[in-house]
């Protein structure tokens, strides 16, 4: 994890505070900056990440909420702590803490996909879909997002929208492997077995350890044999029944 500086500005023109946080390369050198600077907000921060690296996360807790009462305007400072929530497993205190650093800086994507990664993990996915389609808006050429959002679609059985998805991903990246895997599976639902095949065909292509994509390719072959000797034989659906006794006398 890294301080984020907002995309349309270099370090110098954002904060001389922020470029001697960011040279600080342990936690030892974060104290002795800190006795020296004790209203430093950035570098308590740095000194928060360097220990949730760490997994010290109760002293790391206490240096970024220190960096929050020195300066509350920073929206990066909420990400850090949610990051710390995360670690410790609180979701809905890491949720919050995003939220607050989206209520502040509304353009940085990151925030809305960390927080919809949060809502997959509680199981909201309505609320996951509108985060990734927020961070799309934002950076409209991240592969990695329409997957996730593809995903996601999928689960709720929207396949169209699936497919679309997987589709955006692979225009942006044709060698991804899971994004040709994803919408295999969309297809396969949607009744386009010679479609999904190819795709599940592609994906083992590129990763031919991909034990799922193979199972999968057997599956669909069989699948499509079976479809293509039912069309070959002749079907009646009336019985053919045997002429009845001649009469008798």
């Amino acid at each position: 994890l890294v301080l984020l500086v907002p995309r349309t500005a270099s370090v110098a023109e954002v904060d001389p505070l922020l470029v001697c946080a960011l040279s600080l390369k342990n936690i030892e050198e974060c104290d002795r900056y800190i006795s020296r600077n004790p209203r430093d907000a950035h570098a308590y921060a740095k000194r928060a990440m360097n220990l949730k690296g760490k997994r010290e996360f109760v002293r790391a807790l206490a240096d970024i909420n220190k960096a929050i009462e020195i300066d509350p305007s920073k929206a990066n400072f909420y990400n850090i702590r949610a990051m710390i929530f995360k670690g410790k497993g609180e979701r809905d205190r890491a949720i919050a803490d995003y939220s607050r650093a989206i209520e502040i800086n509304g353009r940085e994507s990151l925030y809305y996909e960390w927080r919809a990664d949060l809502w997959v993990e509680k199981g909201e996915h309505n609320r996951a879909i509108a985060d990734y389609t927020k961070f799309l808006e934002i950076d409209k050429k991240n592969e990695v997002i329409f997957l996730k959002r593809g995903e996601l679609f999928a689960n709720k059985g929207e396949h169209y929208r699936a497919i679309a998805d997987c589709t955006r991903a692979i225009e942006l990246d044709r060698k991804y492997e899971d994004a040709y895997f994803v919408r295999g599976k969309s297809l396969e639902a949607s009744g386009k077995s010679q479609q999904a095949l190819l795709d599940f065909e592609k994906a083992l292509a590129l990763n031919p350890r991909n034990s799922d994509a193979a199972a999968k390719i057997m599956e669909m072959r069989e699948k499509i044999a079976v479809a293509a000797r039912g069309q070959a034989s002749p079907v009646s659906s009336t019985p053919i029944q045997s002429a009845p006794p001649p009469a008798q006398a």
